[in-house]
C-alpha cells in the first residue's frame, strides 16, 4: 500500500511538472473512474491552472484525458468533443480566435494488428481537413507482422490521411 501512494504521488509529481511546461497534455490509460478520482482531477486543474477532458466509459477501457493550460485556453470560443471509441479514440476541435485545429488523444489496442488496423481507420475516417495534432500510445512494435501500409490521399501532412489501412 505505502509503495503505491509513493507512486501515485510520482506520477502526480511528473503530471505537474508537464502541466507546468506543455500547452497541451495527453494522458492514455488514465482508468479514470469520475465517481473517485474526479475530486483528484479537480484539485491537479486548480493546482496547474489548466482544464481537463476526458473519455472512458469504464476503469477498465483504458480512459484518456487531454489537460489544456489555461494560457492557451484563454481564447477558446468553442470545444467540440468526440469519443471516437470511447477510452480509446478522442477528438477535440478547438476553434479560437487564432483559428481552428484538431487534437487526438488515441490508445490503440495492444493485442492484434487487425484491431489497430480498424482504430486507424477510425481515426482516418474522422480526421478533420485542419490542422490536426495525433497524440497516444500507437502501440506498435518492431516486429515484421506488426507492419502497416496506407496510402495518404489529399492529407500529405497526416499520419493517417483519408487513405485505409491494410494489413
Amino acid at each position: 500500500a505505502a509503495s503505491d501512494v509513493y507512486k501515485r504521488q510520482s506520477k502526480l509529481s511528473h503530471l505537474y511538472s508537464l502541466l507546468a511546461r506543455a500547452e497541451l497534455v495527453c494522458i492514455q490509460e488514465a482508468h479514470f473512474d469520475a465517481s473517485v478520482t474526479l475530486p483528484l482531477l479537480n484539485k491537479v486543474c486548480a493546482h496547474t491552472n489548466s482544464t481537463c477532458f476526458y473519455s472512458a466509459n469504464s476503469t477498465a477501457a483504458g480512459g484518456l484525458l487531454t489537460f489544456i493550460n489555461a494560457n492557451s485556453f484563454k481564447g477558446v470560443k468553442a470545444v467540440v468533443v468526440k469519443h471516437i471509441k470511447p477510452g480509446r479514440i478522442m477528438s477535440l476541435d478547438i476553434v479560437s480566435g487564432r483559428g481552428r485545429f484538431c487534437v487526438f488523444n488515441i490508445h490503440l489496442d495492444h493485442e492484434t494488428v487487425v484491431n489497430r488496423v480498424s482504430d486507424l481507420n477510425l481515426i482516418g475516417d474522422a480526421m478533420p481537413n485542419f490542422p490536426t495534432i495525433l497524440a497516444g500510445d500507437w502501440n506498435f512494435t518492431t516486429q515484421l507482422k506488426d507492419k502497416v501500409t496506407f496510402a495518404c490521399a489529399d492529407r500529405p501532412a497526416a499520419i493517417v490521411g483519408g487513405g485505409r489501412f491494410e494489413n
